[in-house]
């Protein structure tokens, strides 16, 4: 009857285990996605800020030129 019990308790150790490790498991697989979503994300925010990037500055020029943006700049800066 002891060796019986014995046999439950690590059963019931086992399966906790099996569980945590499997939480563990998928805990860092979603860590692993998200931060490959994160870097994905960041390189196509790069790449439409790089074709975006001539379209602000030639925007900046114009408001520049329009107004005395350069002294309200010195002001803030």
């Amino acid at each position: 009857a002891d060796s019986q019990n014995i046999g439950s308790s690590e059963q019931n150790f086992v399966i906790p285990l099996i569980c945590l490790f499997f939480i563990i498991l998928s805990s860092l697989i979603q860590l692993s996605f998200v931060s490959i979503m994160c870097v994905y994300s960041k390189l196509l925010l790069f790449r439409i800020l790089n074709t975006l990037n001539h379209v602000i500055l030639i925007l900046l020029i114009t408001l520049l030129k329009s107004f005395p943006l350069v002294s309200f700049c010195h002001v803030f800066c």
